[in-house]
């Protein structure tokens, strides 16, 4: 709970395919208060066994919903003030250090990326970085600035998706709201398993 509230972030309901999505909050992370209550090693630790509950939990409870196979995800991931520090010290190794468990790792589960609320700078860095990234995931991000909501409407409907992001959901019955929820049909009432 504590790296909870140091790096908001969480799985949230789903989209109108069927995926759960997953939101993180990366401009509200403070890395030198999340490396005071945990370390890289538990961190990689808690990513893998969070890919693990989505192929165990998420995805079974997602099909069976679904009455269709879901293996992939959409990730929401909110860049407001993020800028060229991605690119250098503890940034761009918390970054490198989640991003490589799942590209190397879980390569198939993004289904969908939104990067929301981008800079300018950030889609500088973007444009040279994107090079790097293999076509197949680079088709599947998508780079927006403010404007996002009107996109990410056509992929969740207003109540699967949290008020800060432009939906209709507050999960006002969970304590710390929608990214403390871990709500969806692998846990319908929401709330710490």
């Amino acid at each position: 709970m504590e790296v909870k509230k140091i790096y908001p972030h969480g799985y949230h309901k789903t989209d109108k395919i069927g995926r759960p999505i997953y939101i993180e909050l990366i401009s509200k992370v403070n890395l030198a208060d999340l490396f005071k209550v945990t370390n890289e090693e538990r961190m990689t630790k808690y990513y893998i066994k969070e890919y693990e509950r989505l192929m165990k939990y998420r995805f079974p409870a997602c099909k069976k919903k679904a009455g269709k196979v879901i293996e992939q995800s959409l990730t929401i991931l909110d860049m407001e003030g993020i800028g060229i520090s991605i690119l250098s010290g503890k940034t761009k190794e918390f970054v490198k250090l989640a991003s490589d468990i799942g590209q190397n790792y879980y390569p198939e589960m993004l289904g969908q990326m939104f990067l929301i609320n981008t800079s300018f700078f950030f889609s500088a860095v973007w444009t040279i970085v994107k090079s790097f990234i293999d076509e197949k995931t680079r088709n599947k991000v998508s780079v927006e600035k403010s404007s996002y909501q009107k996109k990410l409407l056509e992929l969740v409907d207003p109540e699967n998706l949290p008020t800060f992001l432009g939906g209709t959901c507050t999960c006002s019955h969970i304590d710390g709201g929608c990214l403390y929820a871990d709500i969806g049909p692998w846990n319908p009432e929401g709330g710490i398993q």
